[in-house]
């Protein structure tokens, strides 16, 4: 996961935008099949807005496109406290 966030924090700095989408929605990918713990989840999903606020290259579609998939996996971590901070973020 870290490595894909590189990747696009890169691709972002490069000005290549549809790199960049692809690495995060790949990031977003593997979020969703390999994080269940939830302690692990929530540093996850850290990392995954961090870098999204970051990218300077997206389109605004594409932008808002991946800002939702990181609000609805903040909604789906498993305790309510840390889904108030996922979502705050």
């Amino acid at each position: 996961l870290k490595l894909l966030l590189q990747c696009a924090q890169s691709a972002s700095m490069c000005g290549y935008p549809d790199y960049t989408y692809e690495f995060m929605t790949q990031a977003f990918v593997i979020f969703e099949e390999e994080y269940s713990d939830s302690k692990a989840s929530f540093g996850a999903i850290q990392l995954i807005i961090g870098t999204l606020l970051n990218l300077a290259c997206l389109s605004p579609e594409d932008y808002e496109s991946l800002a939702v998939k990181a609000t609805q996996s903040s909604a789906r971590l498993l305790k309510k406290p840390d889904q108030c901070r996922a979502i705050y973020l």
